[in-house]
């Protein structure tokens, strides 16, 4: 027994052993093959080369795995066989992904001198069938990258359970599997390369695309023989419309007395005809009016075109909400029809009758969406071509006016929808528009006065500059308090009952007179020797520090660094210290630490880091940033980036300033691939009583 233990574990350190086949490469160090049975960290590094390297390698690894499999045991082969092929079929796909030539980006093609109605309605075509191929090819890149997510997580997974396993025959097993799904995961990256850069080279198409019909509507050239052609065509397709919507009725007018199937299957083949017909309809007259422009007719009026193009784009607008419900209808209808066919005991010549008609209107709806495609490009054409060559100025304001007046007749029954109440009134879209714009109005006003009085104050030096301030603010605050008081008037709000309120609030007003005129006075104190200005950045005796934002009639309003708001009594800035960072000078020097690696050329380091702080929106251009090596520390070059900043040109606060300059200078170092060290240790351990080794 003790023999056959030997034996199999000879066998079983011969199969699984670490040592794989070397493979010699020219010019460089032998390359070990992986052993399924015991992959190393950095195996994938042997399949990770280009072209007939790659299959030289991988033809070496199949004969290595195969004779890995021979030696197993026949129920362990067995399932090894299905891995054999799955690696075989991953190194076939791999190899032929990395021979692919890459998607060739598009040249600019050559436009035409001219267009014709025709070229410039084909141009539309060509828009959206390549608009269909981005969609598609968008959609394709999204389902990779998640398929390429999905199989990363396999992997981890199998790695996770790969490693819990000592060499065995299930761990050989799981290694092939490891090899394939690697081997997919990198095939599904290089064909999600190849369909980024075939969907960027799609998108240059467009941009020339979009640059040829832009070129088209300055050269289309339109004559009185295609007026002839779509008058003649527009009176036919005027037949044809009439006509479906005559079919329409008259089905309506049947199915009152008699409803069945067919009837309904008839009804909805007539609605989707009658909107076929109307969409070309539409198409011809968005043309009609192309030509009618591009032959300077007077029988065409701007500012009437203007208001047909708002109807045809409610037509089309109505169309499409059609389309969705009439394609729903016509699927389910589909499917009914079909799961009724599977019966045997139904009328089969009826439903086939039924499904044939119900494929016609399939097909017509995808004649709508083609027309509808087409309406819209030429809806847009015709009033890009109004704007750019024959609108004047009166024109434009009209076209934005119906264009205002179009977006609130489609809206109109949303302004009047009720979305909250206060009290007993109902508050609208309209009502707080109305309120928003009487508020604007009255803060314009108020605005304008407080300007206006302190305006005023500049002009007469011997006025006192600290009650024109003053005034100005005691005027902004009355007239705007009146002013929000009108504006919850015109929206129905009753404030009746503020005026009692006011009153019992003014028995109190007393009792702090003495503190209010010590900081009104303190506060003029302020605004006349300037020490304090608005914009200033302050720090506080308390250590408060901000930027002050507001100097009133009894407080000073302070933002702090963590966009707290203060209100400092004006004594405070009398008679207590504070200190003003920006009283004459708004740029200062700060000093920025930071370490590099020993070894490290210190040259390209200050080179790096100079360019990279030059860029930073803070930095003063005038003074040039140096950087200065500031100590020897215990694992790094001790650095300090000395710059002039002016923090208050980009409203950046004065604490993450730092923060800033650090970002970048670790940015500058990671791209230059220089190391940022940090301390490590040494973890030795020792054991007095070590096992014995065996034999």
């Amino acid at each position: 027994m003790k023999k056959l233990l030997l034996l199999f574990i000879l066998f079983q350190s011969h199969l699984f052993s670490d040592t794989s086949p070397f493979i010699p490469e020219s010019g460089q160090e032998s390359v070990s093959i992986p052993n399924p049975a015991d992959l190393s960290s950095n195996w994938w590094s042997f399949f990770d080369v280009k072209g007939d390297a790659f299959d030289k390698r991988a033809e070496k690894a199949l004969a290595y795995f195969a004779q890995m499999q021979e030696k197993l045991p026949s129920a362990s082969y067995q399932k090894s066989t299905y891995l054999m092929d799955k690696v075989q079929i991953a190194v076939n796909t791999l190899s032929n992904l990395k021979k692919a030539t890459p998607p060739i980006p598009p040249s600019k093609p050559a436009f035409q001198n001219t267009y014709n109605l025709a070229s410039f309605i084909a141009l539309g075509n060509t828009q959206k069938d390549l608009s269909e191929k981005i969609d598609a090819l968008h959609t394709k890149v999204n389902l990779e990258s998640s398929k390429i997510k999905s199989e990363d997580i396999y992997l981890d997974t199998l790695k996770a359970e790969y490693m819990d396993l000592d060499p065995s025959d299930t761990r050989y097993l799981l290694g092939l599997e490891i090899i394939a799904t690697r081997m997919n995961i990198s095939s599904d990256q290089i064909r999600l390369k190849i369909q980024q850069a075939s969907l960027e080279n799609l998108k240059i198409e467009e941009e020339f695309l979009e640059e040829e019909i832009a070129h088209a509507r300055k050269v289309l050239v339109v004559s009185k023989e295609d007026l002839t052609g779509i008058n003649s065509a527009l009176y036919a397709q005027e037949s044809h419309s009439e006509a479906a919507q005559q079919e329409v009725l008259l089905i309506q007018s049947r199915m009152s007395t008699h409803r069945d199937r067919v009837t309904e299957q008839q009804l909805l083949n007539a609605f989707v005809q009658q909107n076929l017909e109307k969409i070309r309809l539409i198409d011809l007259q968005i043309q009609k009016n192309i030509v009618l422009l591009g032959l300077n007719s007077e029988d065409i009026s701007l500012s009437t075109l203007y208001q047909q193009i708002d109807v045809w784009r409610m037509d089309i607008e109505k169309i499409q909400n059609e389309q969705t419900i009439r394609r729903k209808t016509a699927r389910v209808e589909l499917e009914n029809t079909l799961e009724e066919l599977s019966q045997t005991s139904v009328d089969t010549e009826m439903y086939q009758h039924i499904l044939t008609m119900n494929e016609t209107a399939l097909v017509q709806l995808q004649k709508i969406e083609q027309e509808l495609y087409l309406s819209e490009f030429l809806l847009d054409q015709l009033k890009l071509l109004i704007s750019e060559h024959y609108a004047t100025f009166k024109d434009k304001i009209a076209q934005g006016w119906h264009s205002t007046i179009g977006f609130f007749k489609e809206n109109a029954s949303w302004f009047e929808k009720r979305l909250f109440k206060i009290g007993e009134t109902s508050i609208t879209p309209f009502a707080l528009i109305k309120f928003l714009i009487t508020i604007i109005i009255i803060y314009l006003v108020s605005w304008l006065t407080r300007k206006g009085i302190i305006r005023l104050g500049s002009k007469h030096k011997k006025l006192n500059q600290a009650g024109i301030y003053t005034l100005s603010r005691l005027f902004f605050y009355i007239m705007m308090t009146v002013g929000v008081i009108i504006a919850f008037t015109t929206i129905g709000i009753d404030f009746t009952a503020f005026a009692y309120i006011a009153g019992a609030l003014s028995v109190g007003i007393g009792f702090g007179l003495q503190s209010f005129f010590n900081n009104f006075i303190a506060g003029i104190i302020v605004l006349l020797e300037k020490n304090v200005r608005i914009g200033d950045f302050i720090g506080l005796e308390s250590g408060e520090l901000g930027t002050v934002k507001e100097i009133k009639v009894r407080t000073t309003l302070i933002k702090t660094l963590d966009n707290l708001e203060i209100l400092i009594p004006n004594s405070e800035l009398v008679m207590k210290k504070f200190t003003n960072w920006t009283l004459s000078e708004k740029i200062r020097r700060i000093r920025v630490p930071f370490g590099v690696a020993y070894g490290t050329d210190k040259e390209k380091v200050s080179k790096i880091i100079i360019e990279a702080a030059k860029k930073v929106p803070l930095t003063i251009e005038e003074k040039e940033p140096q950087v200065w090596l500031v100590k020897f520390g215990e694992s790094s070059l001790d650095f300090e980036l000395v710059v002039w900043v002016n923090e208050y040109t980009t409203g950046t606060r004065t604490r993450s300033t730092t923060a800033k300059y650090l970002w970048t200078i670790e940015t500058a170092l990671k791209e230059n691939n220089i190391v940022i060290p940090y301390p490590t240790r040494d973890v030795h351990l020792y054991q007095k009583n070590e096992p014995s080794q065996l034999k």
